[in-house]
Parts: C-alpha cells; sequence; structure tokens
C-alpha cells in the first residue's frame, strides 16, 4: 500500500523524470497541472490491474426465486440487515452480503465463481452442462429452473476504490504491480504527444508493462483460491 502522493512523487523521480512538460526539469517535481492527468491514468490503470488479477476478491450471495432465472448484480437489488429475514414481497432484492456487508458497493468487474448453498462449483458458461450458469453480462447471472428455492454464493473480482489526490487515498497493490502501473501511467502521457521520440518511449513504457504482466502471470505468484466461499456461507449469516 502507497499514498497516492507518495507515489506520484515517486513517478518523477522515475519514469517521468524526462518528461519536462509533467515533472520540473530541475527538482524532479511533478508539476500540479499535471496531476489530474496523472490521477486519471492511476486509475485507468488500477482498473486494468484488478481486472486482470484477483487482486481483491468478494462474495455476494444470491437467493433465488420462482418463475425468476436472471439475476444482476447491483446495489439495486442488495438486502439491507433491516431487510433480511423480514417477510417481503419484493423479489427485486435477492442479493445479501451477509451482517459484516452491510450495503453494495457496485464493484463488480467480472464473476469467477459460483457455488451452492451445499458449497459445490458450479461450471459456468458451459452450454452442454444442464448445471451451468451464465453470465450474459459481467455483472449477470442466469441460473437453471433447477436450483429454484436456494441460495448461490457468487465470488466476483472486484476493482480498486476510485482514487483521488487526497491525503489519506492510497493505492493497495502488490510490490512488483507499482512498477506496471509506473510503466502504464508513463506509456500513456508519452502516447499524447506526437513526436517520433515520444513514441518511441510510449512504445517502450508499453512494453516493459506487458512484460511484468507477462512475468507475473507465468510465475502464478498473483493467482488466488476463491473456494473458500462455501465457508462464508456461515460466517456472514445465510443459512
Amino acid at each position: 500500500i502507497m499514498k497516492v502522493q507518495e507515489f506520484i512523487k515517486t513517478l518523477g523521480y522515475g519514469v517521468l523524470s524526462n518528461l519536462g512538460s509533467v515533472a520540473d526539469e530541475d527538482t524532479l517535481e511533478i508539476k500540479a497541472s499535471a496531476v489530474p492527468r496523472i490521477v486519471h491514468f492511476i486509475n485507468e490503470g488500477l482498473l486494468r490491474l484488478y481486472n486482470r488479477f484477483p487482486l481483491k476478491v468478494s462474495t455476494v450471495f444470491v437467493e433465488l426465486t420462482e418463475n425468476k432465472t436472471t439475476y444482476t448484480i447491483t446495489k439495486e437489488h442488495f438486502l439491507t440487515i433491516e431487510e433480511y429475514g423480514e417477510e417481503r414481497h419484493d423479489y427485486d432484492k435477492y442479493l445479501w452480503g451477509g451482517y459484516d456487508t452491510p450495503e453494495f458497493k457496485d464493484d463488480l468487474l467480472r464473476i469467477d465463481e459460483v457455488f451452492t448453498h451445499e458449497g459445490v462449483r458450479l461450471p459456468l458458461n458451459d452450454y452442454a452442462d444442464m448445471y451451468s450458469i451464465l453470465t450474459p453480462k459481467y455483472n449477470e447471472i442466469e441460473v437453471p429452473t433447477t436450483f429454484y428455492g436456494g441460495i448461490l454464493s457468487v465470488v466476483y473480482r472486484a476493482r480498486h476504490p476510485v482514487v483521488t489526490y487526497e491525503d489519506n487515498d492510497v493505492i493497495d497493490l502488490p510490490e512488483p504491480l507499482f512498477d506496471a502501473l509506473a510503466n502504464y501511467i508513463a506509456y500513456k502521457l508519452y502516447s499524447n504527444i506526437n513526436t517520433e521520440t515520444a513514441v518511441g518511449n510510449a512504445n517502450k513504457y508499453f512494453t516493459e508493462y506487458s512484460n511484468i504482466i507477462d512475468e507475473l502471470i507465468q510465475s502464478g505468484v498473483l493467482n488466488t483460491d476463491c473456494t473458500e466461499a462455501y465457508a462464508k456461507f456461515y460466517q456472514r449469516g445465510w443459512y
């Protein structure tokens, strides 16, 4: 974890030190006028990295109802603690995060796994399997009618919170990915300059970014196992 302001400072001493429009030539401090663009690219890079690697994995539970096969995972369908356990007639509320998750932040990037209440991992997007869960959209599941009346645990890849330049805002990344993020930001800044040198630098930084990603994928050090989702049924109070 690193504060946004600290990370931007390291960019001035590192990948952006030779970019005069962004970093001061003498002090190497990032110019105030460049900060909004850099923060924008930080958020863009974080979105890419959190989508590529399971850096933040969350679980939400789906209460299945009769004559309904499609469930959209957004906060509009999330049950509050007060609503959970009450007799309900609004069957458009079917998501539950547990007593330790009072609200849903709409942070879903992609659905990775789905489990039954008994802890059985279900096939995902296997059209040849009658028990397969389909994902027509990134935040939507289509459930076979076989599972009517049950509860499913949806394990998903979550996004990084949007960061700003405020004092307490932080970037939450494993150490190897800070270099990847720095190179991605340098690539974006250089790619917006229409000179031969800038284009060459943009290509250089994007290649370095891609190499870091490829090395981490091949090593497998950032992969996680999501099979603890079944236990969370009981830990979070849906049983």
